[in-house]
């Protein structure tokens, strides 16, 4: 960094965003062969959302809010997909989802913050590693997540400098 870029950079900070998500998540059984519900292991459900969430970028900081809505059970086509998959890879067909939860309209609310500790950057690229905290809240499921994310790519996950191409890969 120059002095000139450096100040250039704080003065365009905070950056917003506004985004959509369109997802599903699963649930099964530890073993998906068994064709009932076990007392001590979870059943099978899908998840089926459609989100909207705001982002903010400041230096070295960057948080994500957002809200979505949407189906638990039948309606969420877990079975549906999951079973696709498995016939498509050639595996095991999973056995069960008659059993899954019953159908439920959810909302959920997410924060999630990530803040860098530790960067390295040069001509040949850059590095960091973040705190990431995250909370999940509402009548499908809650989740509280803390742990760290290791990011390695031409530019910071933390900036937003127009026109350039940004790519990194992460471990979290």
């Amino acid at each position: 960094y120059t002095w000139l870029n450096t100040l250039s950079l704080h003065d365009a900070l905070p950056i917003y965003y506004n985004g959509f998500s369109f997802g599903q998540k699963f649930y099964t059984p530890s073993n998906i062969t068994e064709n009932e519900a076990k007392d001590y292991d979870r059943p099978y459900a899908a998840w089926l959302y459609l989100g909207i969430e705001k982002e903010k970028i400041e230096q070295s900081k960057k948080v994500i809010k957002g809200i979505q809505l949407g189906l638990m059970g039948p309606n969420a086509l877990g079975e549906f997909v999951q079973k696709g998959v498995h016939r498509a890879i050639g595996e095991e067909d999973p056995s069960g989802w008659k059993e899954q939860v019953e159908e439920m309209v959810g909302v959920q609310y997410y924060i999630s913050e990530y803040k860098e500790k530790g960067k390295n950057s040069n001509l040949d690229g850059y590095s960091s590693w973040s705190i990431h905290k995250e909370m999940e809240v509402g009548n499908i499921f809650s989740n509280l997540k803390y742990g760290i994310l290791m990011q390695m790519g031409n530019k910071s996950i933390y900036n937003d400098e127009k026109g350039d191409w940004k790519y990194y890969v992460y471990y979290e």
